[in-house]
């Protein structure tokens, strides 16, 4: 703001003009008394200095302030200036250093503030305030110094506390800096903690997984171990403990022999006796008929050498096992066998080998327990391959033992085998894994004692007679009698016969398992009854046997078990069976109608067109270790549904006690051999 100055009309008086408007409102407020006298401006000063002494703050007067400063005129002499300015906080801080200057002030004859202008804003306005140069004399007064010394003082402390708050700014934007940073580092460092440990304990759980599965290596091996030290040693027993066999077997059969030279002497003893007896009597005869002729006495021997002969058969037949009753018996009138001539010679032979062995209560209660035995060990029969394996054993132990002939244990592991048809629940689906379990239990055992397998068919073809094969036809309604029912398989129980759906449920069943062990085949063991007889058995089934119900459901069921295994062996050759199956044997048992169960039907053409013949039936491959969940609750049904609670307990007993073992065998099926031709 510039400062004018004019000719004061006194000498003793100053006039100051605002560079203002006069009609302008700002004029009344900020001059309220234009015309000056020193007097009055005197005591304006003084009253400013009083105010400002008494000021608690060195604070800046808000209004007009009269900071000093010198400048030099057009002469180059320095003269004193008053500066009326109007401050505020903020222009303050701007114009410290125009304040620090001191200057001495000049007499003037008046000044004026034409030069201002007006401004709507106030901080517009304030810049444009206008700077009142005040001229009082050529040497300035002690107050004036002193003031200026505080208006220095002033500035100097308002200097340093601005300082002193830029650097304590400074200083706390550094620190806040510094703290940013920290955090940062902070966090960077706990996040490297955590992917430390975390690294951490992925080697922890790694070297926790090499250690156990080092330590489950480590069981394995050692039981490995000592199975083949336990069949080493077997291996190495086996020849004394088979020669201490074959002599209690040669005892055995000699004793046998004895016996039954003993009991052919005796008849033969009884039939001279008798003949000798019946001459006598023709030699008296003889004497007493003298006279008759020579023709009478020639007649007379006849008929004495004819009954000498019928003793003989008499005597022969009285020696044969009361068994051989039902085999002679056994066609009724009005019956017709419909069968190879094979297969009912090997079921004779079979049946004549059976007939030699007496029933099972006649037993002794000595080899009673061995019946016990054997019972106990096929009732803990599971498909898995350690329970076979040691069921197995325990079978072999069994049959070795020389205080039991040989023959007796096979009768008995026969029967036990056979029972399981009516012993499980032959409906429910785990009883195909426990066929096809027996199936390789069967094999174990006869793989060491071929005869056994004669014993297990007979008893087979004495229950069931579609594993013959062979059918009984009657030639009317008539010859369907109760004795034609039980000589083709049905039950009687309380004088009364089963019903037919219970026959044909037990007809798959004894199938099943028939089929199951003679598609049963394990690689290194030698088996004497095997596909090839599968195979046969099919040929004379569908050659010999009508389409009938019960012929149907035996077809459905073997198929459904040997199917898969004959495919693999013989390939094309089996398609062609089937193809006679759908062509031949199928057609008539539709054309009856509902004379024939339908279900066995519908199930032998699903299998027939949905190939299932190409699938490996369910459970075939026996479990290495515990079964499934799933698997083991139907199992445990299967045990506690059958006829015998108390060994289906104790297979369920076995089932909860047994464990994972490493497998010890490889039951697997081998490959398939070259086709064999029909």
């Amino acid at each position: 703001m510039g400062v004018s100055e004019t000719t004061p009309p006194k000498l003793d008086s100053l006039h100051l003009d605002l560079n203002f408007p006069n009609k302008s409102p700002w004029v009344p407020s900020l001059d309220p008394e234009p015309n000056w006298d020193l007097d009055s401006l005197a005591k304006e000063l003084k009253s400013l200095e009083m105010r400002h002494e008494a000021s608690s703050y060195c604070t800046p007067i808000r209004g007009w302030n009269l900071p000093t400063g010198r400048r030099k005129d057009k002469r180059g002499t320095k003269k004193n200036i008053s500066h009326a300015a109007w401050y505020d906080s903020e222009e303050s801080e701007s114009t410290s250093e125009e304040e620090n200057k001191v200057a001495t002030p000049v007499s003037q004859n008046r000044f004026s503030c034409n030069d201002l202008s007006l401004s709507d804003s106030d901080e517009e306005l304030i810049k444009e305030l206008p700077k009142v140069e005040l001229v009082l004399s050529n040497k300035p007064s002690v107050k004036e110094l002193q003031e200026n010394l505080n208006q220095e003082h002033l500035l100097e402390v308002r200097d340093g506390a601005r300082s002193t708050l830029k650097e304590l700014d400074m200083n706390h934007a550094e620190d806040m800096k510094q703290l940013a940073l920290l955090f940062s580092q902070i966090d960077k460092s706990v996040q490297a903690r955590k992917d430390v440990d975390r690294r951490q304990e992925m080697e922890y759980r790694r070297n926790v997984a090499e250690i156990v599965d080092r330590h489950i290596s480590a069981i394995q091996w050692d039981h490995e171990q000592r199975s083949r030290i336990m069949e080493r040693k077997l291996r190495d027993d086996a020849s004394a403990l088979e020669e201490a066999k074959r002599l209690e077997r040669a005892r055995i059969e000699e004793k046998l022999r004895k016996e039954r030279a003993q009991k052919e002497a005796e008849a033969r003893q009884k039939a001279a006796q008798e003949a000798a007896k019946k001459e006598a009597e023709r030699k008296r005869a003889e004497e007493l008929e003298a006279a008759k002729k020579r023709e009478e006495e020639a007649r007379t021997q006849v008929h004495g050498n004819q009954g000498s002969n019928e003793l003989d058969q008499e005597s022969q037949v009285t020696n044969q096992p009361q068994n051989l009753d039902r085999e002679t018996n056994i066609h009724l009138p009005g019956v017709t066998v419909l069968a190879a001539p094979a297969a009912l010679e090997a079921e004779a032979k079979r049946l004549k080998l059976r007939s030699e062995i007496p029933e099972m209560p006649l037993l002794t209660k000595e080899l009673g327990k061995y019946d016990r035995r054997i019972a106990k060990c096929i009732s803990k029969l599971l498909p898995m391959i350690d329970n076979v394996r040691s069921r197995a054993q325990e079978l072999i132990a069994a049959i070795n033992d020389p205080q039991c002939p040989r023959p007796i244990t096979f009768c008995m592991l026969a029967n036990k085998v056979v029972s399981l048809c009516r012993d499980r629940n032959s409906k429910d689906r785990t009883f195909e894994g426990t066929a096809f379990a027996c199936g390789y239990l069967i094999l174990l055992v006869t793989s060491q004692y071929p005869d056994a397998m004669d014993y297990i068919l007979a008893e087979f073809n004495k229950v069931c007679i579609y594993t013959v094969p062979k059918y009984l036809r009657p030639s009317d309604a008539s010859a369907k009698s109760k004795e034609y029912y039980k000589m083709i398989g049905y039950h009687e129980e309380d004088g009364k016969l089963e019903s037919t759906e219970a026959y044909l449920t037990y007809v798959s069943a004894y199938v099943k398992l028939y089929s199951a062990i003679i598609q049963a085949e394990i690689d290194g063991v030698n088996k004497p009854y095997g596909l090839k007889e599968g195979w046969r058995w099919i040929a004379m089934f569908l050659n010999h046997l009508p389409a009938t119900s019960s012929t149907v459901v035996a077809l459905e069921a073997f198929l459904k078990m040997a199917g898969f295994a004959l495919y693999t062996r013989y390939g094309v050759q089996f398609k062609k069976i089937l193809d006679v199956i759908s062509g031949s044997f199928l057609p008539p048992l539709k054309q009856r109608g509902t004379k024939v169960k339908t279900d066995a039907i519908t199930n032998l053409e699903y299998y027939i067109t949905g190939q299932l013949y190409l699938k490996e039936p369910e459970g075939r491959h026996l479990a290495s270790g515990l079964l499934s969940r799933d698997c083991t609750a139907r199992l445990v049904v299967s045990l506690l549904e059958g006829p015998d609670l108390c060994q289906g307990m104790q297979a369920c007993q076995v089932l909860m006690d047994s464990g994972v073992k490493p497998s010890i065998a490889n039951l697997e099926v081998e490959e398939p051999e070259e086709i064999m031709e029909r």
